[in-house]
């Protein structure tokens, strides 16, 4: 009966992580990608910023390369100059919200498999149980 009270404990400590990992992930998305606050208006996301930036970067670039003939940069090299010039906290926060939202992914993706894994052991105490009946 122990085992039973102990799975049923760790199920519900899983459960209890899982929402708030979840609330967590939904904060980071938000951040991440926009929203609309309360008023109705539309609070742009960092993601959204960041593109806005490196567009802005690239037609830079394709304009000086107009002007002076040159060619432009790869796709990867544009993408690493952008990032070098973009504002510290621009990227930093970009950086700092991806990262958070992979492992928010990964930490509920295991949270999930460990509460199958509890169900399963309850599921196997209870046919136990009955069998010993």
């Amino acid at each position: 009966m122990a085992e039973v009270i102990d799975a049923t404990n760790r199920l519900d400590a899983l459960a209890r992580e899982l929402g708030k990992r979840s609330e967590e992930l939904a904060k980071a998305a938000r951040t991440l990608d926009g929203y609309v606050d309360a008023n109705g208006e539309r609070v742009v996301g960092v993601q959204e910023q960041y593109e806005d930036w490196m567009d802005t970067f690239e037609t830079g670039l394709y304009q000086k390369q107009e002007e002076g003939g040159s060619k432009m940069p790869s796709e990867a090299m544009r993408e690493r100059l952008g990032r070098r010039d973009m504002p510290p906290q621009l990227l930093g926060a970009h950086r700092t919200l991806l990262a958070q939202r992979n492992r928010l992914e990964a930490r509920i993706r295991d949270i999930k498999a460990e509460i199958e894994a509890q169900r399963s052991i309850l599921s196997a105490l209870k046919l136990e149980m009955e069998a010993t009946r």
